[in-house]
């Protein structure tokens, strides 16, 4: 899982940040707006967040990534919502998505809307949420109603913000995807280098080292 917090007309709390970063540690990304348009940046760090925040105008938004489906830089939130969904690290779009949550189906989804359009999907690599921007590109945004169970947040031009899913927790100035990190979700830790993760044994009080043969295809703790 991730968190997604929209921040509508207020700062949010520096602590906060850095709670949500160390929640979800694997990729951080900002959507702001500039001149009507959504623009992005991936793979920013803690410090970055906390000076971004600072200064934004309203609104923008963080994404904090807890890797369930592919481990590459690239696929960091945002995704460009567009028929070829770019992986780049930083730029604009039309169109700009968040994803809070695993959608399982995707390469099934992706694999039956290639075959019925005979269009070919884009190259590079994937994730749950880049097939959610591709559909939503290609089709049209309505096909995020259709994902239930999943928490999206598409930026459009002139500041248009859209919630798809429930279990959002909207407050008047911020919103958020979810509150998880206000108490950590997981007694683990883990080193993707090799694989491996420790688990925390609360009878005994120590790490345990195990090891993990999806090489990140899956959440280990959901």
């Amino acid at each position: 899982m991730c968190v997604i917090t929209i921040c509508k007309s207020k700062r949010e709390d520096t602590e906060n940040l850095k709670a949500m970063a160390t929640d979800n540690p694997d990729g951080t990304g900002v959507i702001y707006y500039k001149d009507g348009m959504p623009h992005y940046k991936k793979n920013i760090d803690i410090k970055e967040v906390l000076e971004l925040n600072k200064t934004l105008e309203f609104p923008y938004a963080f994404h904090f990534r807890f890797v369930t489906v592919g481990k590459n830089k690239l696929l960091t939130h945002p995704y460009e919502v567009s028929p070829k969904s770019e992986l780049r690290m930083e730029g604009s779009a039309e169109a700009l998505l968040m994803h809070n949550g695993h959608w399982g189906a995707w390469d099934d989804t992706i694999l039956n809307y290639s075959v019925t359009t005979n269009k070919e999907p884009p190259g590079g690599d994937w994730s749950d949420s880049r097939a959610m921007a591709y559909l939503a590109g290609s089709i049209g945004p309505n096909v995020l109603k259709m994902l239930t169970g999943q928490k999206i947040a598409l930026f459009k031009r002139d500041k248009k913000i859209t919630i798809y899913g429930s279990g959002w927790e909207h407050g008047k100035e911020i919103s958020y995807s979810n509150k998880n990190w206000e108490t950590p979700r997981y007694n683990s830790q883990r080193d993707w280098k090799n694989y491996q993760y420790k688990e925390y044994n609360t009878q005994t009080g120590g790490w345990a080292e195990r090891r993990d043969s999806s090489e990140g295809q899956g959440s280990l703790y959901e």
